[in-house]
Protein backbone atom coordinates (compact mmCIF):
# COMPACT_ATOMS: atom_id res chain seq x y z
CA UNK A 1 0.00 0.00 0.00
CA UNK A 2 1.90 2.99 -1.76
CA UNK A 3 -0.03 5.45 0.41
CA UNK A 4 0.70 3.76 4.15
CA UNK A 5 4.56 4.15 3.38
CA UNK A 6 4.04 7.58 2.11
CA UNK A 7 2.32 8.03 5.49
CA UNK A 8 4.81 6.20 7.66
CA UNK A 9 7.84 8.01 5.94
CA UNK A 10 6.47 11.42 6.27
CA UNK A 11 5.31 11.10 10.16
CA UNK A 12 8.93 9.48 10.63
CA UNK A 13 10.66 12.53 8.93
CA UNK A 14 7.77 14.95 11.38
CA UNK A 15 9.75 12.70 14.61
CA UNK A 16 13.32 13.59 13.50
CA UNK A 17 12.49 16.97 12.98
CA UNK A 18 11.03 17.19 16.13
CA UNK A 19 13.88 15.83 18.06
CA UNK A 20 16.27 18.15 16.05
CA UNK A 21 13.92 20.84 17.32
CA UNK A 22 14.53 19.35 21.04
CA UNK A 23 17.88 19.23 20.41
CA UNK A 24 18.82 22.49 18.66
CA UNK A 25 16.88 24.45 22.36
CA UNK A 26 18.72 22.32 24.41
CA UNK A 27 22.01 23.35 22.83
CA UNK A 28 20.37 27.02 22.96
CA UNK A 29 20.26 27.13 26.38
CA UNK A 30 23.46 25.65 27.07
CA UNK A 31 25.16 28.35 24.67
CA UNK A 32 23.40 31.01 26.67
CA UNK A 33 24.50 29.36 30.25
CA UNK A 34 28.28 29.40 28.57
CA UNK A 35 27.49 32.86 27.19
CA UNK A 36 26.81 34.44 30.35
CA UNK A 37 29.79 32.52 32.64
CA UNK A 38 32.44 33.81 29.84
CA UNK A 39 30.96 37.02 29.87
CA UNK A 40 31.33 36.88 33.93
CA UNK A 41 34.86 36.23 33.60
CA UNK A 42 35.93 38.11 30.95
CA UNK A 43 34.49 41.29 32.95
CA UNK A 44 37.50 41.51 35.17
CA UNK A 45 41.95 41.85 34.46
CA UNK A 46 43.10 38.61 33.21
CA UNK A 47 45.16 37.78 36.35
CA UNK A 48 42.10 38.01 38.32
CA UNK A 49 41.57 34.46 36.86
CA UNK A 50 43.27 32.04 38.39
CA UNK A 51 43.59 28.11 37.33
CA UNK A 52 43.86 25.50 39.17
CA UNK A 53 44.83 22.01 38.75
CA UNK A 54 42.33 19.60 40.27
CA UNK A 55 43.41 16.12 40.01
CA UNK A 56 44.59 16.53 36.84
CA UNK A 57 41.66 18.50 35.57
CA UNK A 58 42.05 22.72 35.07
CA UNK A 59 39.45 24.63 36.18
CA UNK A 60 39.45 28.29 36.58
CA UNK A 61 38.35 30.59 39.08
CA UNK A 62 38.57 34.21 39.93
CA UNK A 63 40.67 35.37 42.65
CA UNK A 64 37.60 36.91 45.38
CA UNK A 65 36.65 33.93 45.15
CA UNK A 66 39.18 31.65 46.31
CA UNK A 67 39.94 34.78 48.87
CA UNK A 68 35.91 33.92 50.39
CA UNK A 69 37.53 31.89 53.32
CA UNK A 70 40.94 33.35 54.43
CA UNK A 71 42.48 30.88 55.80
CA UNK A 72 42.22 27.87 53.11
CA UNK A 73 45.25 26.67 51.49
CA UNK A 74 44.10 28.23 48.19
CA UNK A 75 43.69 31.92 50.05
CA UNK A 76 46.71 31.56 51.70
CA UNK A 77 48.71 31.02 48.09
CA UNK A 78 48.27 34.88 47.44
CA UNK A 79 50.01 37.72 49.27
CA UNK A 80 48.44 40.74 50.79
CA UNK A 81 50.28 42.48 47.97
CA UNK A 82 48.66 40.44 45.20
CA UNK A 83 45.30 41.04 47.10
CA UNK A 84 45.64 44.77 47.03
CA UNK A 85 46.72 45.06 43.80
CA UNK A 86 43.29 43.06 42.85
CA UNK A 87 41.63 45.47 44.93
CA UNK A 88 43.56 48.22 43.16
CA UNK A 89 42.54 46.94 39.40
CA UNK A 90 39.30 47.41 39.60
CA UNK A 91 37.04 50.80 40.78
CA UNK A 92 35.38 49.67 44.23
CA UNK A 93 31.86 50.64 42.73
CA UNK A 94 32.44 47.40 40.24
CA UNK A 95 32.61 45.38 42.81
CA UNK A 96 30.37 42.75 43.78
CA UNK A 97 29.43 41.04 47.42
CA UNK A 98 32.57 38.25 46.44
CA UNK A 99 34.95 40.77 46.25
CA UNK A 100 33.61 42.77 49.41
CA UNK A 101 34.27 39.36 51.42
CA UNK A 102 37.43 38.90 50.24
CA UNK A 103 38.64 42.26 50.91
CA UNK A 104 36.96 41.84 54.28
CA UNK A 105 39.06 38.68 54.72
CA UNK A 106 42.34 39.95 54.47
CA UNK A 107 41.59 42.73 56.59
CA UNK A 108 43.48 42.21 60.40
CA UNK A 109 41.05 42.54 63.21
CA UNK A 110 37.53 41.93 61.65
CA UNK A 111 35.84 39.27 63.36
CA UNK A 112 33.94 36.66 61.24
CA UNK A 113 30.46 37.59 62.25
CA UNK A 114 31.04 40.62 60.55
CA UNK A 115 32.38 38.83 57.49
CA UNK A 116 29.38 36.64 57.81
CA UNK A 117 26.72 39.54 57.85
CA UNK A 118 28.36 41.12 55.23
CA UNK A 119 28.12 38.33 53.06
CA UNK A 120 24.50 37.42 54.27
CA UNK A 121 23.72 40.84 53.11
CA UNK A 122 25.54 40.54 49.63
CA UNK A 123 26.94 43.87 50.07
CA UNK A 124 28.55 45.38 46.96
CA UNK A 125 31.45 47.44 46.88
CA UNK A 126 29.05 50.67 45.91
CA UNK A 127 27.02 49.98 49.03
CA UNK A 128 30.42 49.33 50.92
CA UNK A 129 31.43 53.01 49.71
CA UNK A 130 27.98 54.48 51.23
CA UNK A 131 28.24 52.91 54.85
CA UNK A 132 29.11 55.25 57.25
CA UNK A 133 29.60 54.13 61.13
CA UNK A 134 25.89 54.15 62.16
CA UNK A 135 25.62 51.59 58.64
CA UNK A 136 28.89 49.80 60.26
CA UNK A 137 27.09 49.34 63.63
CA UNK A 138 23.77 47.60 61.51
CA UNK A 139 26.19 45.13 60.03
CA UNK A 140 27.12 43.94 63.37
CA UNK A 141 30.40 46.43 63.90
CA UNK A 142 29.94 46.98 67.90
CA UNK A 143 33.84 47.90 68.83
CA UNK A 144 34.38 51.64 67.97
CA UNK A 145 37.73 50.74 67.00
CA UNK A 146 36.36 48.14 64.62
CA UNK A 147 34.52 50.80 63.34
CA UNK A 148 36.86 53.40 63.04
CA UNK A 149 39.59 51.14 61.02
CA UNK A 150 36.80 49.70 58.40
CA UNK A 151 35.89 53.25 57.93
CA UNK A 152 40.16 54.29 57.66
CA UNK A 153 40.41 51.00 55.31
CA UNK A 154 36.87 52.27 52.98
CA UNK A 155 38.61 55.24 52.65
CA UNK A 156 42.20 54.03 51.69
CA UNK A 157 40.32 51.66 49.19
CA UNK A 158 38.05 54.89 47.73
CA UNK A 159 41.56 56.67 47.16
CA UNK A 160 43.65 54.24 45.46
CA UNK A 161 40.99 53.23 42.98
CA UNK A 162 39.45 57.03 42.19
CA UNK A 163 35.84 56.24 43.37
CA UNK A 164 34.75 58.90 45.18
Amino acid sequence: NFSNEVNAAINGKWASLQLAEAELLSLEAKFKDEQTFVSFFASGHPRDVVPLNVCGTIMTTRLPTLQLCKESVLACNFSKEEQEEYAERRSIQEWDHEDVVAWLNQLEGISESVVSEFEDNQVTGRELLALGAEGLKDFGVAKKGTIYLLLDEIKKLEKASGDR
